[in-house]
């Protein structure tokens, strides 16, 4: 049972983790976006990100890279249960890239 516990714990971090890779990764892909378009974050957010569908999947999946570094980081350090919530959420996303893409 304790050892049952650790690993639903550990895959629990590895989702907050996984949520806040995305996080970070979507404001490195829109400050990026921002400095390369000279537009305001404000403008991306709205009309990039909220206002257009097909952008929509590209912007989660530039957001997405954050999380398959971090895989490749608790991979190396051989922390299986913090990658097993890390893939729960790149799933979650890419199911999000198909429904916004199609």
């Amino acid at each position: 049972m304790g050892a049952m516990s650790i690993a639903i714990k550990e895959t629990l971090i590895g989702l907050v983790i996984g949520m806040l890779g995305n996080i970070l990764g979507f404001f490195i892909f829109g400050l990026g976006i921002c400095l390369a378009q000279d537009v305001s974050f404000s403008f991306f957010f709205n009309n990039m990100f909220i206002d257009t569908d097909v952008f929509r999947s590209q912007v989660i999946t530039g957001a997405l890279l954050v999380n398959v570094i971090l895989f490749y980081i608790f991979m190396r350090k051989g922390r299986d249960g913090i990658n097993r919530g890390i893939i729960i959420t790149i799933l979650l996303s890419v199911m999000a890239i198909v429904y916004y893409y199609a």
